[in-house]
Order: C-alpha cells, then sequence, then structure tokens
C-alpha cells in the first residue's frame, strides 16, 4: 500500500506533466486525507494553493501544499498568450492526498533484553 494523489474537480480530466512524488508517513494513527484546492492557469502552472482539509499531521499537510505548488498540468490545448489571459481562462480543481501511514518504529530497549 502506498500513498495516492486524485486530481478532482475542474482539473479531473487534466493531467499532470510528471509524477507527484508521495511518501509514507511514521505516524501512529490512521491520516484523512489531505485536500489542496489549486488554481491552474492556461499554461499548467499553479497560480494557487490553498490548504482546505488538514489530515491530522501538519508535516504531511505542508509536504501537500509544497507539491500542490509545484505540481505542472499539461497546459490547455488552445492557450492564449500571456497578455490575452483572462480570469475564466484559469482552472480550478482540488489535489487529494491519500496518505499511507506506518506505524512509528519502536525503540529497542536494550536493558530488557532487546534484540
Amino acid at each position: 500500500v502506498a500513498s495516492e494523489l486524485r486530481v478532482e474537480g475542474g482539473l479531473a480530466g487534466r493531467k499532470l506533466r510528471s509524477p507527484v512524488p508521495l511518501r509514507s508517513w511514521a505516524h501512529a494513527d490512521i491520516l484523512t486525507n489531505t485536500v489542496v484546492q489549486v488554481v491552474v492557469q492556461p499554461d499548467g502552472s499553479v497560480f494557487s494553493a490553498v490548504l482546505l482539509h488538514p489530515c491530522g499531521l501538519a508535516e504531511a499537510d505542508a509536504f501537500a501544499l509544497e507539491q500542490a505548488r509545484a505540481a505542472r498540468f499539461e497546459p490547455e490545448p488552445a492557450a492564449k498568450p500571456a497578455g490575452e489571459r483572462s480570469e475564466g481562462d484559469l482552472s480550478f480543481g482540488f489535489l487529494v492526498f491519500r496518505w499511507h501511514a506506518e506505524p512509528p518504529s519502536a525503540p529497542v530497549d536494550t536493558a530488557q533484553g532487546g534484540f
């Protein structure tokens, strides 16, 4: 089992140029999804990324926000030159990070004969 990323909303049909790196987290409890709202420009770059729903682990939420800001989508087929764009040309959607959590490693107690 590994962490997964879903693209939803108005960006659901738009492909990412490259995979977003994901990781598992050492955490004793189950993590909920981190949801980041993204606004994407016609050229595929992320204009804005806002954390909408935290997962319960600040480090994972910060990682998700960082990856969302760095994400690059395929450009719109008929992207206008930068000077001819309007707010209506922006695409809105969500990046949903579904985290895989692993139990933290328990420290070995050598005084009790642990191995």
